[in-house]
Parts: C-alpha cells; structure tokens; sequence
C-alpha cells in the first residue's frame, strides 16, 4: 500500500500543469459558483460524497485549512457527488452535515442522475471514487490531485507553496 504522498505524485512544475476545466453549479443557498471567477486565487476543490466515511474524517483538515488561508488568498470548495435518486433526502443531508461539521465555505451538490450530461459539465478530474481533492493554482491550472482523504500537513504544505507562487 502506498501512502497518499507516493500515489498522488509530487505538486507539479507551473509548466507542466493544465488548465482546469470551467464549471459553473449553484450553492445550497442558490446562489452561482464559477470555477473561472477564481481567477487569482489558490483553489481547493473537494469533491465527496454523503455517506463517505473518508470524506467525512478528512472535512476537519479542510474547514481548519479553508479558515488558516482564506485571507491569503485560499478558496475552498466541497462538491457532494451523490448520484441517489432521492434528491430532497440528500439535500436535507448535505445541508445537516454542513451544519454539524461547521462547514463555512460553500458547498455544491451535483447530481449526475438528474443532469444526465446535461449541463455539459466536466470537472477537471474524473470523479469516479471520493473523496478526491484537487489543487489548483492562481493561474486556473491543476496543481496536484489527491485521491483519497489528503492530510492536514500535505495539503497545507502544497497551499503554501502555490500561495508563493509570482
């Protein structure tokens, strides 16, 4: 088994990293989230799911990470991918777990079932398991992917180093 470090492969070179795919979904307030409009920001973007016992032992390292950075420039995302038909039940979910967890950057629910390909949103990684966080930097490009719950040290280790970034 390899650690989370070895898998994910170090933060990668500004040259050798792309450009994150545009999105736009609307918070549980309704209100639109651009993935673009972060322009100029460190992006940290998680995508989880409800019933992930990972996801919800990794939330704490994300909401301490969302607060220590936020005003040196740290955007913080939670994407809830659930796919299950019971769109209210879910909803209601998500809404108590940000509640509970204290959760105080915004968070999206997408719903493959309901979309079915419809919005035409890609995502710049493939979600196929959760939890997965990717980092992006000031300049919209894909810094490194963490597949699985990532640590408090890694993650904020990488932050610093983007928010350092010219």
């Amino acid at each position: 088994m390899f650690a989370l470090e070895e898998r994910a492969g170090p933060l990668s070179k500004p040259q050798e990293r792309r450009y994150a795919e545009d999105f736009t979904l609307h918070t549980l307030d309704g209100e639109k989230w651009t993935l673009s409009a972060q322009r100029g920001n460190v992006v940290v973007l998680n995508f989880r799911g409800t019933a992930c016992s990972p996801c919800l032992r990794e939330m704490p390292v994300l909401v301490k990470t969302a607060s220590r950075f936020r005003t040196r420039g740290l955007r913080t995302l939670g994407i809830c991918v659930d796919d299950n038909e019971q769109a209210e039940e879910t909803l209601q979910t998500i809404r108590y777990a940000v509640e509970r967890l204290h959760i105080l950057f915004p968070v999206l629910w997408y719903h493959p079932i309901s979309d079915r390909g419809q919005s035409g949103i890609r995502f710049p990684v493939a979600v196929d398991s959760v939890p997965i966080t990717v980092l992006i930097d000031r300049a919209g490009r894909v810094a490194r992917t963490y597949c699985g719950a990532v640590t408090e040290l890694l993650l904020q280790k990488d932050i610093e180093r983007l928010l350092h970034e010219s």
